[in-house]
């Protein structure tokens, strides 16, 4: 029996794994995983029955929250953002990021303190911050 999982959003704090899993019993719910503090989790169901268990557990109602049930995707990766990102090249805004060497931390942030004036290598690669992008290397 091959089984598919579905995404289940809106979930009370208070819904346990195992009242989750009874909720879709009906369409063979074999696992459920719920992430904690998050409001979501998934669902395990037999395959053939997922397009029933979407049709009519979306928008039903559990522990007094109506719920949005989707088949489950695999997660999207997310490059740069305004919060860091980068890998090896530069990274996005605020906090700078990515580089080789790590990014560049606050605006204020001058890469060393003000005593190191010789080589400067811990200032190469990464992106800085407010504005992301790459900083030039030396």
């Amino acid at each position: 029996m091959a089984t598919k999982s579905l995404y289940v959003g809106n979930l009370s704090y208070s819904t346990t794994e195992e009242a989750l899993t009874a909720f879709f019993a009906p369409y063979g719910a074999t696992a459920s995983r719920i992430v904690q503090g998050r409001g979501f989790g998934f669902v395990d169901v037999e395959a053939d029955k997922m397009e029933d268990a979407i049709n009519e557990r979306n928008d039903a109602e559990l522990d007094g929250r109506k719920l949005t049930v989707n088949e489950a995707r695999p997660r999207e990766e997310h490059g740069g953002g305004r919060f860091g990102g980068g890998g090896n090249r530069g990274g996005g805004g605020f906090g700078g990021g990515g580089g080789n060497r790590g990014g560049g931390g606050d605006r204020y942030d001058r890469g060393g303190d003000r005593s190191d004036r010789g080589d400067r290598g811990d200032r190469r690669g990464g992106g800085g911050g407010y504005g992301g992008g790459k900083r030039k290397s030396f």
